[in-house]
């Protein structure tokens, strides 16, 4: 039986926001299909910018964030390593480190935010059968 792709961004919040969800030893074929290693990829890199932002690195400053239709742009800076990381997002990518920061401070996210992140979770769930 062949499983059908998963929803790309519902896929990469899944990723970013509870890493483990997708094991390798459950979902080998998911690890061999280019588009989803690049979804993979993806979503370590995002982890990163969170941790970077919630200070993993060390204290960290948003030196900028420039939202646009398209998506953000995020300069953060830390200091103490001398290490500045500007990172262009997607506005879904923008969304999903929107809420993996809130909850990482311990935040509510934005409702429009965290409603279009749970929507694209959502599609990770099997349909339905219809009666």
């Amino acid at each position: 039986m062949t499983r059908a792709a998963p929803d790309h961004e519902g896929l990469l919040a899944s990723l970013v926001l509870a890493p483990g969800t997708f094991p390798r030893n459950r979902f080998y074929s998911m690890y061999r299909e280019e588009r989803l290693a690049r979804t993979r990829a993806r979503a370590a890199e995002l982890r990163g910018v969170v941790r970077t932002i919630l200070g993993a690195r060390g204290a960290a400053e948003l030196e900028s964030r420039t939202d646009t239709a398209d998506g953000a742009r995020l300069v953060v800076r830390v200091p103490r390593l001398g290490l500045t990381l500007t990172s262009e997002l997607s506005a879904f990518e923008r969304d999903v480190v929107d809420v993996a920061v809130s909850l990482g401070r311990r935040e509510p996210p934005a409702r429009d935010v965290k409603a279009r992140v749970d929507d694209a979770l959502a599609r990770l769930a099997p349909a339905a059968p219809s009666t």
